[in-house]
């Protein structure tokens, strides 16, 4: 296997004139268990010019090995931009697992409009899309692609970003570029050091063999965190992106007379600078359509339509929409500015590319920046907590450097549950569970906003499951989805019957809980890791559960007092009898925005502790007379 690759390493550096006899070794050799698909190579040979302008060539071959393999990579399809140039196949075939070679037709080779996402339609996006035919398990697909980009987004520049890890295992990954201008480079994530890397002069080659695939895990980083990746740039500064950006947007603020007396409108009765700023980022985020049918000019994809038109046309994407806001945040004379920014994965600083795939809005102070996303709609503040910790750049006419939003700590990403549960002579639960915090504000508000309400009720069902097999949601109220001025909280009435195992004199139950779970997985159920844990913002988890106990009843039995804690999680349990029941107050605290692989032993071990004595049954016995 090393003696293949070596060869076709040698042919790819040669010019990707790999031969038919190579390719066919290739397609025979053994491929890794449990792989849906084996990327044989994958190589790309980019040629830069002085103004930016650029040719792609990428080769690959690809080893289908299941059903999912197939589905994953049997039609890849390569999106541009009109704008900014084209791309054509130079080459697509299928290599049969007997050896015979068959060539993809013309009509099987689609250049069409990049179908409608969500809330986006844009006919100056297209694709191209290879269609295999008679691919079957074992046989290999083969491409050569061409991405020819005539008009680059900034002039004279060139940045990329090449990932060497991929869900399916690599044969060989191979990156070379040339270009005239000085290159900036990092290697990120890359510990074993497996990515080798060559120069030649003006040329940079960059290359790994014998890949194997990221596995996903419950919880992990976004796979653009974790991966094996190469920054490239010619961009020396940050600055040069932010006046770049600046340059684009500064001629789409202004405003006209019926913008005028809108803005007039929504603060006439504002007494404060920030009930000010309110207002419009209310108008703004609520009152403006989040969508898209277009990209606007030269620059298409970075360049927002002017404030004026998206005014005028009450909807627009995020760079439209930040545009609008800075116009009418000037106006009242604050001092705003378009921000690049990414709120699902990490901007890397050291290596100026461009990794921006949304725009929002900042005002300077004297403490500083204050961030708005004005595509937030039905929230009652000006960020989504999501977006805490994520790399911004604002653009000014000086130029500014690349910074992070703040993260606030676990107590300000809140959740707090308030649940009364009263057991019945039958052992049954009737229940009342009250949520509210900062993280529940944000989320719920939306949701009872764009979810019907029977479907919203078959959802939130499912909060209530864990307290027991024939739990059942009765009813569900909330408070004003649309009152800015008041926290949101939410309320479910349920009835679990069976809650509680009775006997002549006993009652046996558990109260559940304590586990969290991110996109319906636990991110404590394997034994080790090799990503870390990634919860995305630190949070608080509080919780205080009374639960009215049959009279002449008394607890023998239950969950201890405890508390565990490290520098990542801190959990609390306080039980209180009373009288006439029990009160549970319970506390998870996230300190962190992720565990490291290397402290998940020691944390899931906490965890676990502390979940195995949250759920010990409680045990009541009726009270002898005396």
């Amino acid at each position: 296997m090393k003696k293949l690759i070596i060869i076709v390493m040698g042919m790819l550096i040669a010019g990707c004139a790999t031969s038919d006899k190579a390719l066919l070794k290739a397609v025979k050799e053994k491929a890794p268990t449990s792989a849906n698909a084996y990327i044989v190579f994958d190589s790309a040979f980019v040629k830069v010019k002085e103004d930016g302008s650029y040719i792609k060539r990428t080769h690959a071959l690809i080893k289908i090995l299941t059903m999912k393999g197939k589905a994953d990579f049997g039609s890849p399809s390569f999106s541009y931009t009109t704008k900014y140039g084209k791309v054509q196949v130079k080459k697509a075939r299928v290599i049969k697992k007997d050896g015979k070679i068959i060539n993809v037709k013309k009509d099987n080779i689609k250049d069409i409009k990049v179908p409608a996402f969500g809330k986006f339609f844009l006919p100056n996006v297209r694709m191209v899309k290879i269609v295999y035919p008679t691919v079957e398990r074992g046989d290999a697909i083969e491409y050569v692609v061409e991405e020819v980009i005539t008009n680059p987004p900034m002039e004279g520049e060139f940045d990329d970003m090449v990932f060497f890890e991929e869900t399916e295992p690599i044969g060989t990954k191979y990156y070379e570029i040339t270009l005239p201008q000085d290159l900036y480079y990092r290697v990120y994530n890359d510990k074993e050091g497996a990515i080798k890397f060559h120069k030649n002069g003006k040329k940079y080659v960059w290359y790994a063999n014998n890949i194997a695939p990221i596995v996903r895990e419950p919880a992990m980083p976004p796979l653009e965190d974790v991966s094996k990746k190469l920054l490239l740039s010619t961009v020396k500064s940050w600055k040069t992106w932010s006046k770049w950006y600046w340059n684009l947007t500064k001629d789409k603020f202004s405003v006209n007379d019926t913008m005028k007396a809108l803005i007039d409108s929504l603060l006439s009765d504002k007494r404060s600078r920030i009930d000010s700023i309110k207002a419009l980022f209310y108008y703004v985020s609520n009152k403006i359509r989040y969508v898209a049918t277009t990209m606007n000019g030269k620059k298409a994809g970075y360049e927002p339509f002017p404030a004026q038109k998206t005014f005028r046309q009450k909807y627009g994407v995020c760079r439209d929409k930040a545009a609008l806001l800075v116009a009418m945040l000037r106006y009242i004379g604050q001092d705003a500015y378009p921000v690049l920014t990414n709120p699902m994965i990490r901007v890397e600083r050291e290596i100026k590319t461009d990794q921006f795939n949304h725009a929002i809005v900042a005002i300077k102070d004297k403490n500083g920046y204050t961030y708005l996303d004005p595509t937030a709609e039905d929230i009652p503040v000006f960020l989504p907590f999501y977006e805490q910790g994520k790399g911004v750049l604002v653009s000014t006419p000086w130029g500014e450097d690349l910074s992070y939003i703040k993260t606030l700590p676990p107590e300000d990403n809140d959740v707090f549950v308030l649940m009364d549960m009263s057991l019945d002579t039958l052992g049954n639960m009737h229940g009342k569970m009250t949520m509210k915090g900062s993280i529940i504000d944000q989320f719920f508000r939306m949701m009872v906003k764009k979810i019907p309400p029977e479907q919203l009720k078959s959802m939130l069902a499912s909060s209530i499951a864990s307290l027991g097999n024939e739990a059942s949601l009765d009813t569900i109220y909330y408070t004003d989805p649309d009152d800015f001025t008041k926290p949101f909280n939410m309320t479910m009435e349920y009835t679990v019957k069976g809650f509680a195992m009775k006997s002549k004199d006993k009652y046996v139950f558990n109260i559940g809980g304590g586990a969290i779970n991110i996109n319906g997985r636990d991110p404590f159920s394997l034994d080790k890791r090799h990503y870390p844990v990634y919860f995305g913002v630190p949070m608080s988890n509080k919780s205080s559960i009374f639960v009215h106990l049959p009279r002449g009843y008394v607890i023998k039995g239950g969950p201890d007092t405890m508390t565990v804690d490290n520098k990542y999680i801190h959990y609390s349990l306080n039980i209180e009898h009373q009288k006439d029941g029990i009160v549970l107050t319970s506390n998870m605290t996230y300190k962190k925005s992720l565990i490291p692989a290397k402290d998940y032993k020691n944390t899931r071990e906490l965890h676990n502790k502390w979940l195995k004595n949250l759920k010990t049954n409680f045990i009541l016995e009726r009270q002898k007379r005396r």
